[in-house]
């Protein structure tokens, strides 16, 4: 086991880029006007319910990855890695680059597939630990293991045993992520929404919020 000082989990999708990453892999994938509704279709019957977000991601998946040539597929990921750094949110970015400049351990939870997030974290420190959805492709489609709420929150805590920090700070924008904040001693919001702040009170860890 290695002992580090301070490690720094970092949630994403809207936490260091303001955009979901995932949605716009799919905007960026859709070859039709009709597979960009099909595309809405699922995210509408997700928000409301009918299938879960491990679905949800399988679903667009198979519509816009599975078929793709290499080529292909390597065209879309760097549109995808343009947009999300256009959409980079610079203050947390500054702080996950003060933890380096540090030495602290930086890890990054994400439910966005690793396919993508492995690589662009890479290309921007090898420093940086990814955990992140698994995609496994099948005859029928694509299998995701999703890295979401509880799931993200039992991986942090592999971290924490492993890397024995003397003090965890988690950065994210959404109390989904409320099962890993608890493993927190200092916990970083991210335009959070009110109840996110609210839930973030209740458990009593000293928060600050970064960006409204």
């Amino acid at each position: 086991m290695t002992q580090s000082r301070v490690l720094a989990l970092f949630d994403f999708d809207k936490t260091l880029v303001a955009r979901d990453s995932f949605r716009m892999l799919g905007e960026l994938g859709a070859r039709s006007s009709l597979e960009r509704a099909l595309l809405f279709a699922y995210a509408g019957v997700t928000k409301l319910g009918w299938i879960d977000n491990t679905r949800y991601k399988e679903l667009v998946l198979t519509r816009i990855w599975c078929g793709r040539t290499e080529a292909e597929r390597a065209q879309l990921l760097d549109a995808l890695s343009e947009s999300i750094r256009a959409s980079s949110i610079e203050a947390t970015w500054a702080r996950l680059r003060e933890h380096l400049d540090r030495g602290d351990r930086v890890a990054i939870l994400s439910a966005s597939p690793e396919f993508y997030l492995g690589p662009y974290m890479a290309s921007i420190s090898g420093d940086i630990q990814v955990l992140a959805s698994s995609v496994e492709e099948t005859g029928a489609g694509v299998v995701v293991d999703n890295l979401f709420r509880d799931r993200k929150a039992t991986r942090a805590k592999g971290l924490i045993e492993e890397h024995i920090p003397s003090r965890v700070v988690v950065y994210t924008d959404h109390r989904d992520d409320l099962p890993m904040m608890k493993l927190a001693q200092h916990i970083v919001l991210v335009r959070p929404f009110e109840d996110t702040i609210e839930s973030v009170r209740e458990t009593g860890i000293p928060f600050e919020v970064l960006v409204e």
